[in-house]
């Protein structure tokens, strides 16, 4: 919640210097606590048996998140690019940052809708009992 808060204060307004700072100061605690948090409720929500495949899939997911967000954002930045009247230069122009940040509330959105999908689908684990074990290794 935090972060989409941070992220829609980001494209309504970021006039300034701070308030692009706070905005993503907000972002990234935000970020640090989704992240912390999404840990423990795989930890709940997964059957025993599943809690490695789930955490490797969650932090796979996380790590392919934190590479392709920076070379997006570098990819707007770069093809965004114009000068600032009295400083000597090129700089990322406002329009880079709106890419960046409705890029980053549309991918937000998107995760959520997933996670909705998601958590309506439960997917069937099965016990096996010790006397349907002993059956089974009977026909082998």
């Amino acid at each position: 919640m935090i972060k989409e808060a941070a992220i829609l204060s980001s494209v309504i307004q970021h006039t300034t210097e701070n308030m692009l700072s706070i905005g993503l100061m907000v972002l990234a605690a935000g970020l640090s606590l989704s992240i912390t948090g999404a840990f423990n409720v795989i930890l709940i929500s997964v059957a025993m048996q599943m809690t490695g495949i789930a955490l490797g899939m969650t932090l796979l997911l996380n790590l392919v998140g934190m590479s392709v967000g920076p070379a997006l954002s570098g990819v707007f930045q770069e093809s965004n690019k114009g000068t600032a009247s009295g400083v000597q230069g090129v700089f990322p122009t406002n329009e880079a940052y709106d890419l960046i940040f409705i890029t980053a509330a549309i991918v937000s959105l998107a995760s959520v809708a997933m996670a909705l999908s998601a958590s309506r689908t439960r997917l069937k684990t099965s016990t096996i009992t010790s006397e349907q074990h002993e059956t089974n290794r009977e026909y082998r």
